[in-house]
């Protein structure tokens, strides 16, 4: 079972369907884009060291995207290799609309589970 399936949703991407699914002051991870029928195409990437509900509500109000899935996590860390693993999975750069790698918060020395941006990772995978 990969991440993506992991996580709850696909929602609605409004104020309201953030509202009914998501607990507030918690952090994740999650995936923004659309349907099609039962498919959930990944647009964009992301994470909420603090305030899954909060950021998602972010991206609400901007109406970009249509859908999205979450992962409540217990940890900014556990939030940050959670979005490591979406970027990576969905193809990154080339795919995504995101515009950068996932960042960390200045002050950690944490690594991408899958690649060497931040110092080595899982070599295997940065080969790909």
């Amino acid at each position: 079972m990969t991440f993506s399936q992991q996580m709850m949703g696909s929602y609605p991407l409004t104020a309201e369907g953030v509202a009914r699914h998501v607990t507030t002051g918690r952090p994740g991870a999650y995936a923004l884009g659309f349907t099609t029928g039962d498919l959930f195409t990944v647009q964009f990437v992301g994470r909420a060291d603090e305030n899954l509900a909060e950021a998602l509500a972010a991206h609400a109000a901007a109406r970009r995207y249509a859908k999205f899935k979450a992962l409540p996590l217990p940890s900014a860390h556990d939030a940050f290799e959670r979005e490591c693993d979406l970027f990576h999975q969905f193809g990154g750069l080339r795919h995504l609309d995101n515009t950068a790698h996932p960042a960390r918060p200045s002050a950690a020395s944490w690594k991408c589970p899958h690649c060497t941006i931040y110092g080595i990772g899982d070599w295997s995978a940065a080969a790909r």
